[in-house]
């Protein structure tokens, strides 16, 4: 919401008003019933993705005034408006659940195993000219007997053609390397079949945007408005070059902004590394550069060089280096860090973050109720504290909202509300990983020793393994008998009633052999 919201509030009126028609023609293609939910996906992909809109470029090769800044805005959301317009005809396919014919590729190239070395690495990699590539290869491997393929090469041709019509119209003129969309059919012959396993293992569709000697997998809804707004996002600059003070405020307005006050020719190889650092984080984040005599940097506090995160709700740390050389690793540690909030809700907007972020998420998980808002205050006010340490990040989940609630359920089954045993203080890394303790349910007794002891613990650790997961399911069965009457009732009747009926089994097998011998013998002695 914060990011769609920076993006519309700066833009232009005349902008402000394609981006509504653009959120109406999406609602509109919401109310169309689908089978597949396709325009569901859509909408909700609308919702949460920053726009490119929201980020306007000041670079020292570019205008910095406000009314070109506006025009590319106003174009670019007009641009998106184009593309809701146009995905009429795949909408009606995607209703019939049939998947559509075979297109035909006029904007997209198709590729084989030999023009993919040519025109995909060699571009990306740069290694047939010391200029820079004249596009961005954007991938798409697919097989013929893959449904999803069939639905999806449609939108991706759509999505070349958003894209090439674009760019001739002179809406991309901010990118700098336009992205360009190519398609190779993995099952055409060995060749292919091994490149395909190389990039993609067996999964697919598989579409990557391949730059600066990296790979960028897609990961979103397949529709060709995401796809043609995906790639201009994906292929625009690593940094961007800040001169004013007012655009510092505005870029950092709605959205965390990550800056490094440095000089080009004295810190080439820190602003080298910053660019690599923007590579890690190029879906979600935007980096900037500002030097030191200009206004822009002497708006941004500290000596060069100086890293720093600005944002709303953020608490960053400023990050200096352990010498007068950067490392990469050192600063994508500072940003996976400092991009976070003191405390974090954890929702759906932010859960793909903090599981994807591999740093242990201290969480204080509570009922919702109007009893928790003590809770939560002196839960935030111990985190401020602690996350001084920079070894752990700090969330808090309500309980009662059903999704989250289900993620819960699925995820870490040991928080399961049995007993209305809210607010519990757990700990997760990643989807498989987290350590619980029922005794710890208070932000008080929350010290950086209490939590260093519980990630020791290996009876509290539970990480997907076959030991994790006896022990994880011994615990639920302690649990439910000692929270209740009934859950008691449950962990005795159930194995009772389950030893009973295997015993009759067996005694009535054992019985059955009993009467044959007796039949054979009765029938010797006749």
């Amino acid at each position: 919401r914060q990011r769609l919201a920076g993006g519309l509030g700066s833009l232009a009126p005349g902008a402000f008003k394609s981006l509504k028609a653009f959120r109406r023609g999406c609602v509109a293609l919401r109310q169309v019933p689908s089978s597949s939910g396709a325009m569901a996906e859509l909408w909700d992909e609308a919702r949460w993705l920053p726009s490119p809109a929201a980020v306007s470029s000041s670079s020292s090769g570019h205008s910095t005034g406000r009314s070109s800044r506006l025009r590319r805005q106003s174009g670019f959301s007009g641009w998106l408006l184009s593309a809701v317009a146009a995905a009429g005809p795949l909408v009606a396919a995607a209703q019939s659940g049939v998947p559509p014919p075979r297109p035909i590729f006029l904007y997209a190239t198709e590729l084989t195993a030999e023009s993919f070395i040519e025109l995909v690495e060699q571009v990306a990699n740069n290694t047939a000219h010391e200029e820079a590539p004249l596009y961005l290869p954007l991938v798409m491997f697919h097989v013929t007997w893959c449904t999803h393929c069939m639905h999806s090469l449609p939108e991706f041709e759509e999505a070349a053609k958003i894209v090439h019509e674009a760019k001739e119209s002179g809406q991309l003129s901010n990118i700098q390397i336009p992205p360009k969309f190519f398609v190779i059919e993995c099952d055409t012959g060995p060749a292919t079949q091994q490149l395909c396993e190389k990039h993609t293992g067996t999964s697919f569709p598989a579409i990557k945007l391949f730059r600066d000697h990296r790979a960028i997998r897609f990961n979103r809804p397949r529709k060709a408005q995401v796809f043609a707004w995906w790639a201009t996002h994906a292929a625009r600059p690593m940094i961007t070059m800040l001169e004013r003070s007012k655009h510092v405020e505005q870029v950092s307005e709605h959205a965390p902004a990550f800056f490094l006050k440095a000089d080009f020719q004295v810190h080439a190889g820190i602003i080298e590394a910053w660019g690599q650092v923007a590579l890690d984080y190029l879906e979600g984040y935007n980096f900037y550069v500002v030097q030191p005599h200009t206004e822009a940097g002497k708006f941004v506090q500290g000596t060069a060089p100086v890293a720093v995160i600005r944002g709303s709700g953020l608490d960053p740390f400023p990050f200096k280096g352990a010498g007068p050389d950067w490392q990469r690793g050192e600063m994508l540690a500072w940003a996976n860090f400092n991009r976070f909030p003191a405390v974090t809700d954890v929702a759906e907007w932010s859960v793909s973050d903090l599981l994807g972020c591999g740093m242990p998420v201290v969480t204080y998980a509570h009922a919702g109720v109007k009893d928790s808002a003590f809770g939560l205050s002196r839960f935030t006010e111990a985190a401020k504290e602690l996350r001084k340490s920079s070894k752990y990040l700090f969330a808090t989940m309500n309980m009662s909202v059903p999704e989250t609630s289900r993620f819960v359920r699925q995820t870490y089954k040991l928080m399961t509300d049995f007993g209305g045993d809210y607010p519990r203080i757990f700990v997760f890394n990643g989807v498989h990983t987290y350590w619980e303790d029922p005794t710890f349910v208070d932000s008080k007794s929350m010290t950086s020793e209490r939590l260093d002891s519980l990630l020791a613990n290996e009876d509290a650790k539970h990480d997907g393994t076959w030991r994790s997961g006896l022990r994880e399911r011994r615990k639920l069965v302690a649990r439910l008998a000692t929270t209740s009457f009934l859950g008691a009732v449950i962990v005795i009747a159930v194995p009772s009633l389950g030893a009973s009926c295997c015993w009759l089994c067996f005694r009535e097998l054992w019985r059955g052999d009993e009467l044959q011998e007796d039949a054979s013998v009765i029938k010797k002695e006749d």
